[in-house]
């Protein structure tokens, strides 16, 4: 599997998290899965608006452009060689010293994954979508 992490396509073997990542210790990160069907990720612009959404109301700083994202997905999906299957993209508040209070100086980790997988699925499946988010005001 090849993977996209912080503007690096690479060979998952090759790729290294930092273990202090927040999105790790903390679950402090936000993601998006995408279907991908005939090679493109279905419903981009609408998960690149709620991505962005979240990381504004996480404080969460994404460096790159909607456009540069774009790319990186289909570099990545065309990279795993994946038709139909999932895209995941992860976003993190990146590495932070121990405790909850979020650095100053925050380095988000932004990562990309690409995958196959069945698409036949022959029980009725239902989907929740949660769309309301609740954070302790203090």
């Amino acid at each position: 599997m090849n993977i996209f992490l912080n503007g690096v396509l690479a060979a998952a073997e090759k790729i290294q998290i930092d273990p202090g990542d927040r999105g790790l210790t903390l679950g402090d990160g936000l993601f998006e899965t995408m279907r991908v069907h005939r090679g493109v990720a279905q419903r981009l612009l609408a998960h690149l608006k709620r991505l962005n959404h979240g990381a504004g109301a996480l404080g969460i700083s994404i460096k790159m452009s909607d456009d540069d994202i774009t790319h990186a997905i289909a570099a990545t999906i065309k990279a795993n060689g994946v038709e139909e299957g999932v895209v995941r993209l992860t976003v993190t508040r990146g590495p932070g010293s121990r405790g909850i209070t979020p650095p100053e100086q925050a380095t988000p980790t932004f990562m990309i994954t690409a995958e196959s997988m069945e698409t036949q699925n022959t029980k009725p499946q239902r989907a929740i979508i949660a769309t309301c988010t609740r954070r302790k005001e203090f």
